[in-house]
């Protein structure tokens, strides 16, 4: 009988161990001492148990820092708690007060002076009030400039806060319509509210933004 060269090849497909035999293609002599070729064939036997799995691999490198923009001064120190607000500068202090910062000068300061003359009277008579800002922005008032004021959290809270003005006194004291819906409060109440001393801001000028 003619000797075949028979192998045993184990693979795996589809995650299984399938294990093949094969009978390998070669060149046998026959009776006459002539070579005659054998064809191979592989056959599919049954499916193997699933192995274990394995350990799982080392820790790949950590990922870089998200880039993001900070101010820094003139010395390359990080100014803190300081953001940019609809084209503003603003820097909350300890206490959460907000307030404009002047990059260039490396100050601090109130913001916009809230501006008073307004009426709930279309004639300007009566109780004048005062234009409320944001709650924890630091402010002055035009008839006291020198003294810088919170307002507390809750504008509303203020004695006499209503919703909307009549009327305006002008800058020369002509009573006109004041269309604009605005929080107002008296003004004796808001000039009542207590004094702020500017916060400690110790940067060098001027600041610059830069990419992280």
């Amino acid at each position: 009988m003619d000797s075949l060269a028979v192998g045993i090849l184990a693979v795996k497909r589809g995650g299984r161990a399938v294990v093949l035999m094969l009978l390998a293609a070669a060149c046998q002599p026959n009776r006459s001492g002539e070579a005659v070729t054998v064809s191979g064939a592989f056959t599919a036997g049954p499916a193997g148990l699933q192995g274990p799995m394995g350990p799982p691999g080392p820790m790949g490198p950590s990922g870089g820092a998200a880039g993001g923009l900070v101010w820094k001064d003139a010395a390359g120190t990080i100014v803190s708690r300081v953001v940019t607000l609809v084209g503003s500068l603003v820097y909350f202090d300890a206490s959460g007060s907000a307030w404009q910062v002047d990059p260039v000068a490396a100050t601090v300061g109130p913001f916009d002076t809230l501006y008073g003359g307004l009426y709930a009277t279309a004639d300007c008579s009566g109780v004048e009030y005062v234009a409320l800002s944001l709650p924890r922005y630091a402010y002055t008032v035009g008839y006291d400039r020198g003294v810088l004021r919170v307002l507390p959290d809750d504008p509303s809270a203020l004695e006499g806060a209503v919703s909307g003005a009549r009327a305006s006194a002008g800058e020369h004291g002509r009573c006109e319509p004041y269309p604009i819906s605005s929080l107002i409060a008296p003004k004796q109440v808001v000039l009542a509210l207590p004094s702020r001393a500017l916060p400690a801001f110790p940067y060098v000028a001027p600041l610059h933004p830069e990419v992280t």
